[in-house]
Order: C-alpha cells, then structure tokens, then sequence
C-alpha cells in the first residue's frame, strides 16, 4: 500500500467494494482474512474471545475496520495508516466506553 501510494489510494477510494462484484458463491471471507478468522476461532477456547455471537461476524467486523482505514487513508482523512488502524482496531476490539 505505501509502496504504490497513488495506486492504493486510488483503488481504495472507489465506492464499490470489490467483493460485492464477486457475485453469488463468492469467498465469504476474502483470503487475507483467514488469518485474522483463524486466530479468532483459536481464542474461542481459552475464552479470549468472546462466544456469544458467531465468529463470521468478529470477521467481518476486522475487515470492516481495515476497509474503512484504508478508505480513510487514501481520502486524505488520515496522515499515517498505521497508527490509524490502531486505532480503528482498538475501538473495534474494546469499544467506544470509557473503561
């Protein structure tokens, strides 16, 4: 991403999201998020995960965060990705009340 800086934020300020022209039988997940999936079911069983909703959604709810720093990053909204998503993951895993 910041390799090809006008490339990214070009591709990443569309308003389609790509999988959504994947049609029907699509990959649920895309593939850089197996990972991500992956660790969330190993943290089901020691209970560093939450149980109470399905893993599908912790997923999607990851991806949503990177969609929307990425997004953010190449409209200009943010100087430095990274600390972006930081940030965008810590208020994805802890929430937005105070603690």
């Amino acid at each position: 991403m910041l390799q090809q800086e006008q490339l990214a934020r070009f591709v990443h300020s569309l308003p389609l999201r790509h999988d959504a022209l994947l049609g029907p039988g699509a990959r649920s997940t895309p593939g850089a998020l197996i990972p991500v999936r992956q660790l969330l079911e190993r943290g089901l069983t020691p209970g560093n995960v939450r149980d109470d909703l399905a893993v599908d959604l912790f997923t999607r709810h990851v991806h949503a965060a990177l969609e929307t720093a990425m997004r953010d990053w190449a409209e200009g909204h943010a100087d430095d990705p990274v600390a972006h998503l930081r940030a965008l993951f810590r208020l994805a895993f802890h929430g937005v009340a105070q603690a």
